[in-house]
Formats: structure tokens, sequence, C-alpha cells
């Protein structure tokens, strides 16, 4: 009997799969290899013409990954590949999915593939497997959605297409992205926080604003964010993480303390420049805000007596590139909000070393950036570290003035830290050896364009650092076959190159 014909395109690793007579024979000579089976199927679903003239086949195979994925015998990203490539072609393939769990919704029951659902997010993967796997059922419930926005997002799981999104109305889309964010379907639920960013109006921008921040639904926050700004009332919103809320006025005005009322009570972080801080207002605002955590008083013209109604319990205190800031009005600030935990010096080039000693009275103080301080030196450096003893993230970025004396300061007075940041700085092999086998706790290093560092520093410190899990060498010296080497020998550190 003659060789059965094989997919269009067959990957050269497959060739061995020329000696199969018929599906069978094929299919249980792909099972011995299921990276094999995966490349097969990628290759089989492209070609339709194939697929409609091995049905057993095409139906065995996807039976076998449904089957597996749900023991949870199957390696998700192959999951995924097999996924994707049913879905690429699904109109060709679907008779072949095998539809193995029952999904009863408030008012309709529907078939569907646990591959192709699990696969789509973790999220889902852990509620089949919680929900049928471990409970040994082959249904899930959810008895308050209905299927009007459920149908839109099977067709995304199933197909992965959703122009049906902007077929429906705005309850039904609000609908799909609050199931889509519960299940992580990230490029649906970009989608519909994108058509639902048109119905921002004037009149409902701050209730737009506030569902979107408490429900996080980023883009259409940022879209809302956006809207506000363009009407120069006064204020604007920065983009910040998920959890937090900037807001920053840019001018004290019946407009912009009006919409400030509106959203203060979920304001995390508020921001200050220019002459604000001379204002009486200031004075009351930084009252105003029951979550806020950060107040941004950078850029503003000096340090006024309105500055002493901040918040003594305040968190975090940034002060970036003020120029009136020398060591008599940082100390005034440190007595001012004694509990900061995380401190913004960045640009502040004034600071001596009575300013950096002054920092032991912020005994709460965890997180402090002095990132382009030119006039850290070694000295500094040390008297910083000295003063600041229980830090556990610290940016210095740019400041050249550290030698090598200086780098070995930072392991010899500070073990305990955690995030790191000395790109644009002098560092040598020496001493970013020293730092990996004093500081275990290390998680993040950036060394960007630290043109000392040799792959052999990189080699040594990497097998030093067991607690790494983010490294920076972007713009470094170091071969590609170095990093290469890196994501082979330590899988779950990121090397951002």
């Amino acid at each position: 009997m003659l060789s059965m014909q094989l997919p269009m395109l067959l990957p050269k690793q497959l060739t061995y799969c020329e000696s199969a007579k018929e599906d069978e024979e094929l299919y249980n000579l792909l099972l011995r290899s299921t990276p094999d089976l995966v490349l097969f199927l990628e290759t089989a679903c492209a070609d339709e013409t194939w697929v409609s003239r091995h049905s057993n086949f095409m139906s065995k195979a996807i039976a076998w990954f449904t089957l597996q994925f749900f023991q949870d015998r199957l390696d998700m990203d192959l999951a995924r590949r097999a996924s994707k490539a049913i879905r690429n072609h699904f109109h060709a393939i679907n008779p072949y999915i095998l539809l193995n769990l029952l999904l009863k919704l408030k008012d309709k029951d529907l078939q569907i593939s646990s591959l192709l659902y699990g696969s789509s997010s973790e999220t889902l993967r852990e509620l089949i497997r919680r929900e049928c796997r471990d409970m040994k059922k082959m249904l899930f419930k959810l008895p308050d959605v209905g299927s009007t926005p459920f149908i839109v997002i099977d067709q995304y799981v199933r197909t992965g297409e959703t122009q049906e999104v902007i077929r429906k109305d705005r309850e039904i889309v609000t609908q799909i992205l609050e199931q889509a964010k519960r299940w992580d379907l990230k490029e649906l639920s970009d989608v519909c926080e994108d058509f639902l960013k048109r119905y921002i109006t004037r009149v409902n921008m701050v209730e737009m604003l506030l569902e979107s921040h408490l429900k996080g639904w980023q883009r259409l926050r940022d879209a809302c964010f956006e809207y506000i700004s363009n009407l120069k009332i006064g204020l604007r919103f920065p983009s910040r993480e998920r959890d937090r809320l900037a807001f920053e006025f840019l001018e004290f005005n019946d407009n912009s303390l009006a919409l400030f009322d509106k959203v203060r009570q979920h304001v995390t972080d508020l921001i200050c420049g220019q002459d604000l801080a001379e204002e009486e207002q200031f004075g009351k605002v930084v009252k105003m805000c029951p979550k806020m955590l950060c107040l941004d008083i950078g850029h503003s013209d000096g340090f006024t007596d309105q500055m002493k109604e901040i918040p003594r319990l305040l968190q975090e205190l940034s002060i970036p590139a003020s120029p009136w800031l020398d060591d008599e009005p940082l100390k005034a600030l440190i007595q001012i909000c004694p509990h900061v935990r995380k401190l913004v010096l960045t640009s502040d080039s004034k600071i001596g070393a009575e300013g950096w000693g002054d920092l032991q009275k912020l005994t709460k103080l965890r997180e402090l950036d002095v990132t382009r301080c030119g006039q850290i030196g070694d000295q500094e450096l040390a008297l910083i570290l000295e003063a600041c003893s229980s830090l556990v993230s610290f940016f210095m970025e740019d400041c050249r003035g550290v030698s090598d004396k200086g780098f070995f300061e930072i392991p010899r007075l500070n073990t305990r830290l955690i995030h790191l940041n000395i790109a644009r700085c002098n560092i040598n092999d020496a001493a970013l050896v020293e730092l990996a086998t004093k500081c275990r706790n290390l998680v993040y290093l950036n060394l960007t364009r630290c043109d000392r560092i040799t792959e052999r520093g990189i080699q040594v410190f990497i097998s030093e650092a067991s607690a790494l899990r983010t490294l920076d060498l972007t713009h470094c010296n170091i071969p590609k076959g170095v990093i290469e080497e890196l994501n082979r020998r330590r899988p779950y550190l990121k090397v951002m190159i």
C-alpha cells in the first residue's frame, strides 16, 4: 500500500510521517512526541483540503489534545499553539472539535471545548480545573450571565474574532467587558474598552472615569483622562498603575476644584507644581484626599509655609528637579512628614551632606530615588546608605561621581536591597560580584549602559544572584550568545537587552 498524502508545507522534522499509510497509523506515530503532534496539527489546519479528507485523524488528534489538557497532562504553551491553529481555521476545523463540557448560563446551555476555553487564559484554565476536573463534573455554571453578551465571548474563545462587539449596544458591551475581565481575556477586553470610549461626554466623564478606575478598565480610564485634559480646565490625570489615581492641579479655579471634589475620595497621588504651593488652597486640598499616598511638589517654585499643611502621615513624597531644594528645605520637609516610606529626589543637585544625613530621621524609609544627582560621590553615597539603613529599593541612575570604592560600600552597608538601579554608572565586575554575594535578596537590577561590565562579570553575578528575577542589560557590551546562555540557565530570569 502506498504512503498517504501529507499536508502541504510539512516541516522537515516531520518527514518521518511519510511512512504512515492511513490516519490511524499517522495518529499513533505522532503520539510518540507531543511537540511533533502540535506541529503537525498546525500544518494540517493550514491545509484545509487535507483536513476535509482526513476527518478521522483530525477528530482523534483534537480529542486527544482536549482530554490531555483537561487532565492537566498538556503544557499550556502547547495547548495554546493547538488552539490557535484551530481558531485560525475554525470554519474548516469546527466539525472535529470535541465539545466536552456543558456550560449553563442564566437562560441557555452551551456545549463548549475545554481546550479552547482553558487555553484562553490562566484564569479560565484554573476555573475549569477547579469546577470540573477536580469535582469530577463535566459542567460549570454561570447563573448570573445571560446568553446575549455571552455569545460574543463564546465566538471570541472559539474563533478569536471580536467584530460582533461593535454590533452591540453600550449595556451589552459593558457586560461582555466585565466577564472578559474576570476571565483575563485581554484582546476582547481591549476591544470592548475601545468601543466604550465613544460614549464619553462632558456630562458623564467623571462617572465613566471612576467606574473604569474602580473596575480596572485602564484603556477606558486613560481615554477619560485624555478627554478631560483636552478640556483645558486647569487639571489633568497623569497615567498611573491600575490601583493608583493621580490628580494634577495646573491651576486652582472653579472648574478644577469642582472636579477635584468629585474624585478626591479616590485620589492616591496629588500633584501640585509651579506657584500652587504658595496659595492657601494648597493647604486645603492636601488634606482632602483620604486615600492619598503620594504628594508630588516637584517643579514647585520654592518651599512655602503652605507646605507645613502636608499630612504628617504621608507615605510618599516626590520633589524631583527642584532648584530650590537644598539642605534646609529638605530638613524642613522631613520634619513635616517623618513617616515617609518612599522619597523621590531625582535631579535635585543642591542637596549636600547635611541634607543626606538628615534622612536618618525617616525611620520608615524603604525606597529612595536619587537619579541624576550628580553631586553624589563615594562619601555622599556612604552617608546616604548609613542614614537609610532600612532601604529595600534604591535608584541611583546616572550618578557618575561614584567610583569602584563607592560601589563596594553598597553591599557593605546594606544587604537588604531588593531593587537596585545603577544604570549609566561606572560599576565594574568586581563590585558587581560583591553585590551578588552580599545582597542575597536582590530581585531587580538595572545595569543599562554600564560600560565596564563584561560577560565574565555577568556570568559570575548570575551564578551568585539566586533570587534575581529581572536583569536589565540594555546597551551593555554583552554578546547575544551570553544572553541566550543566561536564558537557558535561568529560564525564570527576565533579561532585558
